[in-house]
C-alpha cells in the first residue's frame, strides 16, 4: 500500500477510487438532475460562459443531494455543452478550468489527499445560502452547527452514536475473526445494518470505513497507514476498538476545523454532537480530544450533565434513522 494521492479530475473518466474513500459513482448526466438547463450550443461558447456553466453544474449536483466530485462535474459539464473540449476556451485540463472558476469566486475546490477533487459553491452562492447562518451560541446550537459543517462541507453524514458504536464494534469483531483473505468492509457493515433495521444510506457506511482508514486504524500486518483500496486488501484492526472510535472522532473534528478554521470547539457541544443523549458520560474523553486538536472555545460554567439527554430531542445529533 502507498500513501494516498491527491487525485485530480483531468478527464471525463472517473478516477479509480482510493481505499476507504467513497468509490466514484457513475457520473450522473445533467439531464438526470432536477431542473437541468438546456444544453449550450458550441456557437455560443466563450470562457465566461463555460465558467458560469461549471458553477451551474456544481449547483445542480448539490441540489440533487450529491457530492460534487470533480469527475462527476466534468462529465456533467460535457453533457451540458455537447462536443466541448477544454482547448476551445484556452484550458488544457479540467483542473485549469476549475482554478479559473475558483479565482473568479464562482466555485470552491478541495484537493484531498484521500479522495477526488471536490467542488462546492461560495457561501453566498450555495443552494442553502438563504437559510439562517450557523449559530454557536449554546451547546445545542453548536452541536447542530458542527454536524451541519460535516454534512455540507465535508460530505460526511454523521451517524448517531447509538448506531455508530455497534457498527464499528461489529466491524472490529469481524476483522479479527474473518477466515477469508479479503473482506469488503462496506458490504459487511451494510449487511449488519440491514439485520439491525438501520435505514442508513449506502454512503454513510462507506464514510465510516473511509474515516477509519484516514485515521490509520487498519493494518495489513506490516504497516499502519492509509490503504488505497480496503475492499481488496486483507486488513485487520491496528488499534483497539476504543482507540479506533477516538481516532475516528478526532478525524471528524479535524475535518470541521479544516473546513472552518475560525470555528472553536466547545466540550459540551462536541459531546452532544458525537454521543447524543450519552454526552454526559463522555465529557472527559471529549476534553482530551479537544486538548489534542486545539481550537478550544472557553465558556463559563458547564452544562448540567443531567440535562443533556433531556434536551437532546431538539438537537440534530447526526443522520436520522427511521425505525
Amino acid at each position: 500500500p502507498a500513501a494516498a494521492p491527491a487525485d485530480e479530475a483531468e478527464s471525463a473518466a472517473a478516477p479509480a477510487a482510493p481505499g476507504g474513500a467513497e468509490p466514484q459513482p457513475t457520473p450522473t448526466p445533467v439531464a438526470a438532475l432536477e431542473q437541468a438547463p438546456a444544453p449550450i450550443p458550441l456557437a455560443d461558447l466563450d470562457r465566461p460562459t463555460v465558467l458560469r456553466a461549471l458553477a451551474g453544474v456544481v449547483e445542480s449536483v448539490l441540489r440533487a443531494g450529491q457530492i460534487a466530485y470533480g469527475a462527476r462535474v466534468c462529465e456533467n459539464l460535457r453533457e451540458r455543452i455537447p462536443g466541448f473540449a477544454f482547448e476551445m476556451v484556452g484550458f488544457s485540463t479540467f483542473r485549469e478550468l476549475v482554478q479559473a472558476a475558483v479565482s473568479q469566486g464562482l466555485v470552491t475546490a478541495q484537493y484531498s489527499e484521500v479522495s477526488d477533487l471536490t467542488l462546492g459553491l461560495p457561501v453566498s452562492a450555495h443552494p442553502d445560502a438563504d437559510e439562517e447562518p450557523l449559530s454557536f451560541d449554546t451547546p445545542d446550537l453548536a452541536a447542530q452547527a458542527y454536524t451541519a459543517i460535516l454534512a455540507t462541507e465535508k460530505q460526511v453524514p454523521l451517524v448517531q452514536w447509538v448506531y455508530r458504536y455497534p457498527l464499528v464494534e461489529h466491524l472490529w469483531i469481524e476483522l479479527e475473526a474473518w477466515p477469508r483473505p479479503v473482506i469488503d468492509m462496506n458490504v459487511l457493515l451494510m449487511e449488519f445494518g440491514r439485520r439491525q433495521a438501520y435505514t442508513l444510506p449506502e454512503r454513510a457506511y462507506k464514510k465510516i470505513t473511509h474515516t477509519l482508514n484516514i485515521a490509520r486504524c487498519f493494518t495489513d500486518g506490516h504497516t499502519v497507514e492509509y490503504f488505497q483500496d480496503i475492499a481488496f486488501v486483507k486488513l485487520s484492526p491496528a488499534v483497539q476498538l476504543h482507540d479506533a472510535l477516538a481516532a475516528m472522532h478526532e478525524t471528524y473534528l479535524r475535518g470541521i476545523i479544516m473546513a472552518r478554521p475560525d470555528v472553536l470547539l466547545e466540550t459540551e457541544a462536541v459531546a452532544i454532537m458525537l454521543y447524543g443523549p450519552a454526552a454526559s458520560e463522555h465529557l472527559e474523553d471529549v476534553d482530551r480530544l479537544i486538548d489534542r486538536i486545539g481550537h478550544r472555545r472557553h465558556v463559563s460554567g458547564r452544562l448540567p450533565a443531567t440535562n443533556i439527554g433531556a434536551r437532546f430531542g431538539t438537537v440534530l445529533g447526526g443522520l436520522n434513522i427511521e425505525p
